[in-house]
C-alpha cells in the first residue's frame, strides 16, 4: 500500500513537472520597478565624466595649465569599430579552402582568430550571447535558437534586426 502511494505521488510529481516545463515561461512577466536614486547608464556615465573633468580642472588650475580644448573629430576619426561576422555552420578553415578576397582583405587589414572554442549547445543564439557577454549559457540563459519578444510571443529563428 505504501509503495502504491509513493508511486502515485512520484507519477503526479513527474506529470506536474513535465507540464510546467512543457508550458514554458509564457505566463511569466517581468516588470522593472524604479528604485531610489535610479539612473540610466547614460546619466551615470555623464555624471562620472563631469566629475573627472572637474577633478582635471582642479589639478590644471593648481598647476597653472589651461584646460585643453575638446578634440575635434574629422571624418573617419570616430571611435574604433568592431565588425563581428558570424556565419552559422561556417567553419573557420573554410576561408583557407576557398577563394574569399573580401574576407582575406578584412583579416589582413584588421584582426581575426582561429582559436574559437564552441560552447554547448553550439547553436547560433547561445553562441552569439556567449561571445557578446563572455559568460556561458548557464549564466546568460539563452539556450536555444529562439527568443521571446517584448510581447511574450516566442520567435523562432528571428530575422527582425530590431530584436538584436
Amino acid at each position: 500500500m505504501v509503495r502504491a502511494v509513493l508511486t502515485l505521488v512520484a507519477v503526479l510529481l513527474f506529470a506536474f513537472t513535465f507540464l510546467f516545463i512543457w508550458s514554458g515561461s509564457e505566463s511569466i512577466a517581468f516588470s522593472r520597478v524604479a528604485m531610489e536614486n535610479d539612473a540610466s547608464t547614460q546619466e551615470l556615465l555623464a555624471a562620472h565624466l563631469a566629475k573627472l573633468r572637474k577633478e582635471a580642472r582642479e589639478v590644471d588650475t593648481s598647476s597653472g595649465f589651461d584646460e585643453p580644448d575638446e578634440p575635434t573629430m574629422s571624418e573617419g576619426d570616430g571611435p574604433p569599430v568592431v565588425l563581428w561576422v558570424s556565419i552559422p555552420g561556417f567553419r573557420g578553415d573554410y576561408l583557407d579552402k576557398s577563394e574569399t578576397p573580401f574576407f582575406d582583405s578584412m583579416t589582413s587589414d584588421g584582426g581575426s582568430t582561429t582559436k574559437l572554442r564552441p560552447i554547448f549547445p553550439s547553436l547560433s543564439y547561445p553562441a552569439h550571447a556567449t561571445l557578446a557577454t563572455g559568460v556561458l549559457p548557464g549564466k546568460h540563459g539563452i539556450v536555444a535558437d529562439r527568443m521571446r519578444g517584448a510581447d511574450g510571443a516566442v520567435v523562432e529563428n528571428p530575422t527582425d534586426t530590431s530584436l538584436l
